[in-house]
């Protein structure tokens, strides 16, 4: 009787040990969550910034660590699309510079490619997906 109740006993104290190791893991893991939203949120406005000095590539790099931190941050993928889209544009306002034959070529492309992700209303979902407005 003396050693069930010592059994007993012990069970108990364990389990309230488990629980006590299991309430620290969550704690810990909730400041780990924390710290990944703070750095991702410092690394999109790392990105906004240099997206500011036209220095699109750069801010692409900051975002896309935004991003692999938190994939759920929204905000990261649509200023990554923009950024992408401002190099694009960019790039195609260099070729209109050094061959103004291909203006007209040049322009036509972007403007169906604005045409195409504009009007429709894309943007991403919080899951990355593109959805419909």
């Amino acid at each position: 009787m003396v050693t069930d109740l010592q059994e007993r006993s012990d069970q108990i104290n364990s389990s309230d040990q488990n629980k006590i190791i299991i309430k620290e893991i969550s704690i810990e893991s909730e400041d780990q969550n924390q710290k990944k939203i703070k750095e991702s949120k410092r690394l999109f406005n790392e990105g906004s910034a240099l997206n500011n000095q036209n220095k699109y590539q750069e801010a692409i790099v900051c975002l896309d660590k935004a991003i692999s931190i938190n994939n759920q941050y929204d905000f990261a993928w649509n200023n990554k699309d923009n950024q992408l889209l401002n190099i694009i544009i960019q790039d195609m306002h260099y070729i209109i510079r050094i061959n103004t034959k291909k203006q007209f070529y040049v322009m036509t492309k972007l403007y169906l490619l604005i045409l195409n992700m504009i009007p429709i209303g894309l943007i991403r979902s919080n899951k990355g997906i593109l959805q419909y407005n």
